[in-house]
């Protein structure tokens, strides 16, 4: 039997190509990433382009399934999630 991981659920249906583009979304969404404000792989994607920290706690925006390196240089789209 071969491993197909998350595209699993779609079975053959679909055609290969979009099961491997919804592959590599999958994997670069559920993977965390390099937060800036503190310094550490703790970013985890909250909603469709918001990114949240689970160290420091801060709201970044980024792009819808990839957290974008140039959007998080601009410290006015982090929103510490306690001073709402």
């Amino acid at each position: 039997m071969k491993k197909v991981g998350f595209t699993a659920k779609f079975g053959p249906r679909y055609g290969a190509t979009v099961r491997k583009k919804y592959l590599k979304i999958s994997i670069t969404k559920r993977k965390r990433h390099f937060c800036k404000i503190c310094h550490k792989i703790k970013m985890k994607w909250f909603q469709v382009g918001l990114w949240k920290c689970k160290n420091c706690n801060v709201l970044t925006s980024g792009a819808a399934y990839k957290l974008s390196i140039n959007q998080t240089k601009n410290k006015d789209m982090n929103i510490p999630l306690g001073s709402q």
